[in-house]
């Protein structure tokens, strides 16, 4: 990825599961890797890992303690009513509006737009339809064969 002196370059990536630290399987936690490698190693990129919450609950259930920070690569969190952002060298976010908030984000043009997990083709499509640079990331078989024939296919 290439950016000049000004521009930032922002790799977004989504799971229709809560976000890296609040999930921490392993697509999670190798999409963490990855992404924290990009964004330190290379000047002008940016990342956001955007995850979906089902309910407020989720928050408080999923919420690593503060004892694991240093551990889990978390400087700092914010959180609302709707949301919880975590700092772990760039943006990790859940949000209970996630498909408002993905489609914003996609709106905004990324380098790179990176699904993983199940339930994203479709916004994957929609990205690619917008002249969005897309990947999928499949780390493992969690999927039946037609769906990754589906995948494969688009």
């Amino acid at each position: 990825m290439r950016s000049t002196k000004n521009e930032i370059s922002r790799i977004l990536v989504f799971q229709t599961r809560p976000a890296y630290p609040l999930l921490l399987g392993g697509a999670a936690r190798i999409a963490h890797t990855l992404l924290r490698a990009l964004t330190e190693n290379s000047a002008g990129v940016d990342g956001l890992f955007l995850g979906r919450l089902t309910s407020i609950k989720t928050i408080d259930r999923l919420s690593p303690s503060s004892q694991d920070w240093r551990a889990l690569n978390i400087t700092r969190m914010r959180r609302d009513s709707e949301w919880i952002s975590f700092d772990c060298g760039y943006q990790c976010r859940s949000t209970i509006d996630f498909e408002a908030e993905l489609q914003t984000l996609i709106s905004q043009r990324p380098a790179l737009v990176w699904g993983q997990l199940e339930n994203s083709n479709s916004p994957l499509i929609a990205a690619r339809a917008a002249g969005n640079p897309t990947m999928h990331y499949v780390m493992d078989a969690e999927f039946e064969p037609s769906c990754l024939q589906e995948m494969a296919s688009t």
